[in-house]
């Protein structure tokens, strides 16, 4: 059954009723005036084995790790080795819980990889659970599974689950603290407030553009029109005081220790982004002042005065990427109409998830300002407190399908259901990265050349340093930095004379060449290189970097081949 927000005026509690001589409270119902019967269990555990079960197959058939894992894996293996001071040294200056629960993992497993995809594939999959809870609050305990269905099957959230990245950490959080929060506000328990507060923090840990919810969460507070607005405000704002005194202490104390936090990336990327702003304006002008030849300068004239409409095209495009497209067309669905909308304006629990999207979508703004491109599973974002408008569309289309085709409700459901698994299954049951093994495989040769008793140096001239350097020392006991040579334009100099020193300088032992990341300017590495010098060990190509070739590099250790 669907539970009532609850409004309470003068002392007396109305149910389902808006008073309207007093603004509506913020407050939130958190009992289930519903029972939960067998059907409906036995419905949630088979959507959450579902869940379950896509990710265990996408596990099986994505065939290597996330770009961006191999630096959370390169964390992980510095603290199980106790390399404290290389945690923070290689690309990411910061540490998240994710490396932390990976080196946990890794005694039970043995395997880097596979640690860091469990603990990716646990909370994605236990995340669906709170969710489902969550969803409950608004919505009947049926569109509460379809809800939960939803995302137990959206391609992103299946895929990410299984790349090794930190993502189903801060999902499992979020909805955590959504629960926590929208069921306390309003009773005389603060202690979920409590909750809610740790939740947030813990995914601001994780992803620091989560901060968005603590704020929001705040303001709901701050707004509320409560007799004990103060006393809940300072439950909230507890756990975030206890944590900044002892950041305050840390940087007292140690300076140079661990980095836990990304704050300093708040100010850095609004800078990011008002700079970025400025620069292509500024190039945009010069082009209309002096267009390239064959384009009219009208036209840069008004892509700089339109050029802010590229940001929000990026972020629409993979917003419904991100939804997926049946899934989007849901989400609107659920989104426009009166009847939402006087959700939104009476209920400020409905209110309190419509502020979150759309200020998810102004931080994903800024963010696609500072870099113009941005991933969909970053835009999961507002994903996650679509899910009531999610709902509301599943309630309209059931609704729909019952008053124009006479259907019974289960009926109606039951379509919903099978069109959902039509259109979703085919994107779940495929093989991912598959184009990634040849990455793979170039790295595994250099280790069983090498072997793992030391940490073999790589220089990847190209995009796929990491892959390539990962799987070369995966067998090693430590925490190489895979990211360690991006900087290789400068390693190749200007010469094959100054390449060679440089390789020498750093004890490279292999060099991956790769045709399309070359630098332009410098001499045919192809052409050049001496056979006293390298020897060629196999060739690849990829669509991405055209042909590879691994060449091991005989001046970092004289005598051997």
């Amino acid at each position: 059954m669907r539970q009532d927000t609850r409004f309470v005026q003068g002392g007396s509690t109305k149910t389902g009723t808006v008073v309207t001589s007093q603004p509506a409270k913020c407050r939130f119902s958190g009992k289930d005036t519903g029972n939960f019967p067998y059907e409906h269990l036995r419905l949630f555990v088979l959507v959450i084995i579902l869940g379950f079960v896509l990710r265990l197959f996408a596990y099986q058939y994505t065939y290597t790790i996330n770009n961006d894992g191999t630096i959370y894996i390169h964390q992980a293996r510095a603290i199980y080795y106790g390399l404290l001071s290389a945690v923070n040294s290689c690309t990411v200056g910061y540490l998240s819980p994710y490396p932390i629960l990976i080196a946990a993992t890794y005694p039970i497993l043995g395997d880097w990889v596979a640690s860091a995809k469990v603990v990716s594939i646990f909370f994605g999959t236990i995340t669906l659970i709170p969710l489902y809870l969550l969803a409950k609050r608004f919505l009947d305990a049926k569109i509460s599974i379809l809800v939960t269905l939803i995302f137990a099957l959206t391609p992103v959230f299946v895929t990410v689950s299984v790349w090794g990245v930190r993502d189903p950490l801060y999902w499992f959080f979020s909805v955590l603290g959504f629960y926590f929060f929208t069921g306390q506000i309003g009773k005389g328990n603060s202690w979920g407030l409590f909750l809610s507060s740790v939740f947030f923090i813990l995914t601001t840990w994780t992803r620091i553009e989560t901060i968005l919810y603590l704020f929001v969460s705040c303001l709901c507070l701050i707004t509320a029109k409560d007799e004990q607005k103060f006393k809940r405000l300072t439950f909230f704002l507890i756990p975030p005081l206890l944590l900044s005194l002892l950041l305050l202490g840390q940087m007292i104390v140690n300076p140079s220790g661990i980095n836990w936090h990304r704050l300093n990336d708040i100010p850095s990327r609004l800078l990011t982004s008002l700079t970025q702003y400025q620069e292509v304006r500024l190039h945009l002008e010069e082009l209309i002042i002096h267009p390239p030849s064959g384009i009219p300068s009208g036209f840069f004239d008004n892509a700089r005065t339109l050029f802010w409409f590229i940001a929000l095209g990026t972020i629409m495009n993979n917003t419904v990427e991100a939804f997926f497209y049946p899934f989007f067309l849901i989400f609107i669905i659920g989104l426009i109409g009166r009847v939402t909308w006087k959700r939104v304006r009476e209920e400020q629990s409905v209110r309190y998830f419509a502020i979150l999207v759309a200020s998810a979508v102004v931080v994903s703004y800024v963010y696609v300002f500072a870099y113009w491109e941005i991933e969909s599973r970053y835009l999961v974002l507002l994903v996650l407190p679509s899910f009531i408008f999610i709902g509301f569309g599943l309630e309209k289309i059931t609704h729909f399908l019952k008053s124009r085709f006479r259907f019974k409700k289960h009926v109606a459901l039951s379509l919903v259901v099978l069109a959902i698994m039509v259109f979703v299954l085919p994107k779940d049951l495929k093989s991912r990265e598959a184009d990634k093994l040849v990455f793979k495989e170039i790295g595994e040769t250099i280790a069983l050349r090498e072997g793992n008793s030391r940490e073999i140096e790589v220089l990847v001239l190209g995009d796929s340093r990491r892959w390539i350097s990962f799987y070369a020392n995966l067998s090693f006991k430590g925490a190489p930095c895979p990211d360690k040579y991006k900087d290789y334009e400068e390693i190749v100099g200007n010469s094959y004379e100054q390449f060679v020193e440089n390789l020498k300088a750093r004890g490279i032992r292999y060099v991956v060449w790769e045709e399309k990341r070359w630098p332009r300017q410098g001499f045919d590495f192809t052409e050049f290189h001496k056979g006293k010098d390298f020897i060629r060990l196999g060739a690849w190509s990829h669509r991405d970097t055209g042909r590879i070739i691994l060449f091991r590099f005989l001046g970092s250790c004289e005598g051997e081949v």
